[in-house]
């Protein structure tokens, strides 16, 4: 879409990035995957579930280059990061007060100064790498409306090869990306999604006129893979004791296989066309809200109080069970959190409109 309205595919993939988020979060800190037999059915459907959700953070810098990439002119950027900083700070701030009532002998000054400067401590590492992006965007915006397809497909082929490829193949970090979890490795999404959205706008474009049925073919295809090779390791470290060392590297936000993914996910739902009715308006509701879900849940209080290994007897579910316990946790979660985010974003337009109607009674 190049006009002013909102993409609706690209909302929808907003809510289930997250949830997808949500899910990596409760494997990572509730263990909800730990309990599970090695090499069972389950396991196969785990695995799945990982691979699946490993390109949920790349697709989110994806669509920041997807919709703001094609923008010559990206002035603001200071009032978006401002904006965007004092969401963080809010949140961090009220999520410690909560827990500092609940727990007032565990939670120290350490702790309670972290969360009152959140971006510098590192409590949320995704903002504080994501911040370059807001400064960089207009420079990286202009370079790409200046560049041809041509000349952009060679850039993405060349960052792809050299920080996700070679590293991957030769498993060593040499650029220091430490698996994603960089301003630079998001800085290179956000050019991927630029490059997405350059190639949506060409209508002859071989991405632009691939069927949605051939992308849900890849991407199942590109999980299947590495479901199968990381068994095959599995199997290996079993019997050997080998293969370890590159286990985490299936799963890196790096990862050839991941970024592939993500950029399925993009193509796929950036070009649905659905309308922005009243009745589909719900979808950018909650897909605005997802940023807000992200600072509640990804807490560090939320995630030490709530999640921490809390979530282990997931793991000894039957199969269906385990399915629809991950999906349910993932969409409730958003769910409460959306809501949440909902009420305060409602409370800000409040308060900005009642000082816009003081400020123009007072002229």
């Amino acid at each position: 879409m190049t006009d002013g309205r909102r993409n609706i595919g690209i909302d929808l993939l907003r809510i289930i990035s997250m949830c997808m988020i949500i899910m990596i979060h409760m494997n990572g800190y509730g263990k909800a995957s730990e309990m599970i037999d090695a090499f069972s059915f389950k396991y196969f459907l785990s695995k799945g579930i990982i691979f699946f959700t490993a390109c949920s953070v790349n697709i989110y810098a994806m669509i920041s280059g997807f919709v703001s990439g094609s923008k010559t002119v990206h002035s603001g950027s200071v009032r978006k990061f401002l904006k965007l900083w004092f969401q963080v700070l809010f949140y961090s701030i009220l999520l410690m007060l909560i827990f500092k009532t609940m727990y007032p002998t565990q939670i120290g000054r350490r702790q309670m100064l972290e969360a009152v400067f959140p971006t510098t401590s590192m409590q949320y590492w995704y903002f504080t790498f994501y911040i370059p992006i807001l400064f960089f965007a207009p420079y990286l915006n202009l370079m790409v409306s200046h560049m041809d397809i041509a000349a952009m497909r060679k850039l993405i082929a060349l960052l792809f090869l050299i920080f996700s490829i070679i590293p991957w193949v030769f498993q060593t970090d040499w650029f220091g990306l430490d698996g994603g979890f960089n301003a630079f490795w998001l800085i290179i999404m956000y050019l991927f999604g630029a490059w997405l959205r350059k190639e949506s706008d060409i209508t002859d474009s071989p991405l632009a006129k691939c069927r949605k049925s051939w992308l849900l073919f890849s991407l199942i295809g590109l999980i299947l893979i590495q479901v199968l090779l990381r068994y095959a390791l599995d199997k290996l470290g079993a019997v050997t004791g080998a293969g370890s060392g590159i286990m985490h590297a299936f799963s890196s936000y790096t990862s050839p296989f991941i970024v592939l993914e993500a950029c399925v996910m993009v193509i796929f739902f950036g070009s649905l066309k659905l309308a922005e009715t009243k009745k589909i308006r719900w979808i950018s509701e909650l897909g605005v809200a997802s940023f807000g879900v992200y600072l509640i849940h990804d807490n560090h209080f939320v995630r030490e109080y709530m999640m921490m290994e809390r979530l282990i007897g997931i793991g000894q579910l039957n199969p269906v069970a385990y399915m629809l316990a991950m999906l349910g946790c993932a969409v409730g979660i958003y769910m409460c959190c959306a809501a949440v985010e909902l009420l305060r974003s409602s409370a800000v337009d409040g308060m900005n409109y009642l000082y816009i109607r003081i400020k123009q009674g007072e002229a």
